[in-house]
């Protein structure tokens, strides 16, 4: 260091006008000097860091800091040198290792990727199966709270009785978070409701989640829907399509394809029977004789106070109801080479008789060359009796081996019209 002595002398003779004594005096403060160790135990390195070094890589970061390491016993020895007198306990020590290894790389792991080929569990594949389905239907999937306002459902149509089946929380965080949320249909319904607003008429949501239900003794049972929410009415058309509507058929048909995917039968609809506070004039999806399901569209007055400026469905199915595993196999048959014969029947439908109950009646009664039967018209007003329907229905006759006779399709369809009559069911005159 006499050099840089030498120099800071010289530039003070030049610039300070001073002048430079001959020889040199040196003061040492005998600490500076004296060795000084710190204790360090090598599993505490990390411990702080969080990290598993082995004890190779601590000595070795520290010794080429120009620190020596004893490590012939634990805790190790740690001789700092004299131009380290910041590294006074074992912290420092720890710090040391951390920063000749880079900060950014403390916690970094190397998994073992041997489970990204794992089996995938029945429940989470049918999960993602529901969720292509709907994704295939122009849905998109939301996640909303558990935690919801406990007047949600109620504004949502549910009916007053809603709240003996809502959970409350002893302890809410806030008023908008003081239940468990009965139903997933009520976020999803504010969820369209503000992307109407915002300028999104086509809004397509669904949600797989769980909703909680009150017992008899006020606990919570817990459910798991496939929820959908879909804002209807007419499209504008556009350079890539015409103009387009998307109704509650439309809607119903995504829950039908979704029952569908999971090879399940045709599912039914009838209006609903049950006892829990849902809508008026919901329609219920049944599953092998075993309601799965519910869909209705937003009443008026439920849109008005939503602000909704088109109809809202919605509609759920209960995820149990779907295999977690598709145990049955596919049915295929092959596509008849003979032509098809059709015939259209205008009906007059009484009160009591529903549209699914006269379509079921037609399939059993119309034989097996029967292919297909479609709804084509739905109409009250004159001349239909007051509380009557008109109902037409397309029905399709087609053999596998051989071109039908019109005779054989007139026979059928007579039978199909007996049997009509005797539920009081007629054909409508003109």
């Amino acid at each position: 260091m006499t050099w840089a002595l030498d120099r800071a002398a010289q530039l003070i003779a030049e610039l300070g006008e001073g002048t430079v004594a001959p020889g040199a005096a040196e003061v040492t403060d005998p600490a500076v000097l004296a060795p000084r160790t710190v204790a360090l135990r090598p599993e505490r390195v990390g411990q702080l860091l969080g990290d598993d070094l082995d004890d190779d890589t601590v000595a070795g970061r520290l010794e080429a800091l120009g620190l020596e390491v004893d490590r012939g016993a634990v805790p190790w020895t740690v001789t700092i040198p004299s131009w380290r007198r910041d590294l006074a306990e074992e912290c420092d020590l720890v710090e040391e290792v951390a920063r000749l290894g880079g900060y950014d790389t403390i916690g970094l792991r190397h998994y073992n990727l041997s489970a990204v080929n794992a089996d995938v569990q029945p429940e989470e594949e049918r999960r993602r199966q529901v969720a292509d389905v709907l994704r295939g239907f122009g849905y998109h999937e939301a996640i909303t709270r558990a935690l919801v306002d406990p007047e949600l459902a109620v504004r949502a149509g549910f009916g007053e009785a809603v709240r003996e089946r809502t959970v409350a929380l002893a302890d809410p965080p806030s008023r908008e978070e003081a239940a468990l949320r009965p139903s997933l249909l009520p976020s999803l319904l504010a969820a369209t409701g503000r992307n109407l607003r915002r300028g999104n008429p086509e809004t397509r949501l669904f949600e797989i989640g769980t909703a909680f239900t009150a017992d008899g003794e006020g606990r919570p049972d817990e459910t798991e829907w496939v929820a959908l929410a879909a804002a209807g009415g007419e499209y504008p058309p556009s350079r890539e399509r015409g103009q387009r509507s998307y109704g509650f058929t439309d809607f119903k048909g995504a829950l039908e394809a979704l029952v569908g995917a999971f090879r399940i039968d045709p599912p039914r609809w009838r209006s609903y029977t049950g006892k829990e506070p849902v809508p008026a004039g919901s329609a219920e999806l049944v599953v092998d004789g075993e309601a799965v399901g519910l869909a209705w569209t937003v009443d008026p007055r439920t849109a008005s106070a939503w602000d909704l400026n088109r109809p809202v469905h919605l509609g759920q199915v209960r995820l149990d109801a779907l295999p977690a595993t598709r145990t049955r196999p596919v049915r295929y048959r092959d596509t008849s080479r003979f032509p098809s014969v059709r015939r259209d029947l205008a009906l007059v439908v009484p009160p009591g008789s529903t549209q699914e109950e006269i379509r079921d009646l037609v399939t059993r009664r119309a034989g097996k060359n029967l292919e297909d039967v479609e709804l084509f018209d739905h109409y009250r007003g004159k001349p239909i009796p007051e509380g009557h329907v008109g109902l037409g229905f397309t029905l399709t006759f087609r053999a596998l081996d051989r071109t039908l006779e019109e005779s054989e399709v007139d026979q059928a369809v007579t039978k199909v019209v007996s049997a009509l009559a005797e539920r009081g069911v007629r054909l409508r005159d003109g």
